[in-house]
Order: C-alpha cells, then sequence, then structure tokens
C-alpha cells in the first residue's frame, strides 16, 4: 500500500510457499531458466521488462527495459545465448543478450505476434491474425519460411524427434501438426475453442492441449497413424 513494491514471484521453499521481490517487474507473464548459469529470467508485460535472477541468492540482478507496447512471449537460443521476445500489439520481435542485459536488435515478423520456440537453429514465432508460423533464421534474424496453420494460433510446440510443429490455434479450436521438413500440414483436430496452450510430452507421447473447456490430449502415434 502507499506505493510499496510488492512480491511478484512466487518460490517453493521446503514445500512452503515463499516470495521473491522482483521490483522491476509487473505483470510476470513468462520465466525461462539458464541451462548454463543460476539465472533465471522473468518476462513482464506491464513494466515492459526482461528480468534476471539469480537462482542461488533469490534476488533479481538487472533488467532492461524491451521496445514495443505488449510483451508475450520469449524463447532461448542456448547457442548463441540470445533471447527472442514477441510482442502483441506490434510488427516486431526484439532480441535480447541476456549477458549483457541490452537489446542487440528488433526484427520484423508480422503484426501480433504470440507464442514462440527455438529449435535446431531457428525461431518459430505465431501470428494469429494471418494464421502462419514464421520460421527465423537465428543467425541472420531474417524471416525464411512461413508456415499456414489455423485461425488464431496463439502457442506452439515441437517434437523434436518427429520434426514436427504444433500449433494451438485459439479462435478456431483446432490443433495442427507440421512437417517442419516440408512445411506441410499432416493433420488437424478440433480440440474446443479458446486453446491457450499446447505441451508435448515425449514420455507418453501425448500433445496436451489447454483449452477453454479443460485440458485434454492427443496420443500423437495413433493420430499419425504411425
Amino acid at each position: 500500500m502507499g506505493g510499496e513494491k510488492l512480491p511478484i514471484l512466487s518460490v517453493l521453499n521446503f514445500g512452503v510457499m515463499d516470495y521473491l521481490p522482483v521490483p522491476d517487474c509487473r505483470n510476470m507473464i513468462d520465466v525461462e531458466s539458464d541451462p548454463v548459469t543460476d539465472d533465471i529470467y522473468a518476462l513482464c508485460e506491464v513494466s515492459h521488462t526482461l528480468v534476471k535472477i539469480d537462482a542461488k541468492r533469490n534476488k533479481e540482478t538487472q533488467s532492461v527495459k524491451l521496445p514495443g507496447l505488449d510483451v508475450y512471449d520469449f524463447a532461448f537460443d542456448p547457442k548463441r545465448r540470445k533471447f527472442l521476445v514477441t510482442d502483441y500489439l506490434t510488427t516486431n520481435a526484439t532480441v535480447v543478450d541476456p549477458d549483457a542485459m541490452k537489446v542487440v536488435r528488433k526484427i520484423r515478423v508480422g503484426w501480433v505476434s504470440t507464442g514462440v520456440k527455438y529449435f535446431d537453429d531457428k525461431f518459430y514465432v505465431a501470428l494469429p491474425l494471418v494464421s502462419q508460423v514464421v520460421e527465423v533464421d537465428a543467425d541472420t534474424y531474417e524471416v525464411t519460411r512461413k508456415l499456414d496453420v489455423g485461425y488464431g494460433v496463439r502457442d506452439i510446440e515441437i517434437d523434436k524427434n518427429r520434426r514436427i510443429l504444433f500449433s494451438g490455434n485459439y479462435l478456431s479450436g483446432s490443433v495442427d501438426a507440421v512437417d517442419l521438413n516440408t512445411g506441410k500440414r499432416l493433420k488437424r483436430a478440433k480440440a474446443g475453442g479458446l486453446i491457450r496452450g499446447v505441451e508435448y510430452h515425449a514420455k507418453t507421447d501425448r500433445l496436451y492441449i489447454a483449452s477453454g473447456c479443460g485440458v485434454k490430449f492427443i496420443p500423437v502415434g495413433k493420430w499419425l497413424n504411425e
């Protein structure tokens, strides 16, 4: 109250909920961990910041202000050590160097970018208004391909072994499986309206789908007639 900075990020401490103050973050929308360092990163929608947190000390260490209007999602390229951050209200995605904690580039991907994944030297960015996922080269940051998916694609996932991209299409209520080798759609399934998230679980070979009517799943191998 009265200008007090409220703790935003919660961490579990021996089964008891504890709090980690992140003063440079307002409305945390996503978190990612660094596979090399002891840092985690928080993406913050309202403050438009990317915040670095020391996971050992449970303390914010740095933050960087992001351009754009409404950040949505981010993905980490561990080979080049770069984040790509999408933005819901502009045509650009932002490249951030997490070691220097600075914006190094803006790239034009198209209006309203949402979900993003990194795989095999490429970023994949969901564009719901044009029903596409664009492929971005992680070396040049140029759009190299456009993959047709369902209307309102919001979240994406990748089966790395099959090299298949899954799209969760928020407005059409469908899920697509796209072959990343050919760029062609292999399958489409109706999964219910308001799909917000998709997650592939390799051990069970299931694609989990978060929709407005609950969690559903698809046995991928059976779906693909393998």
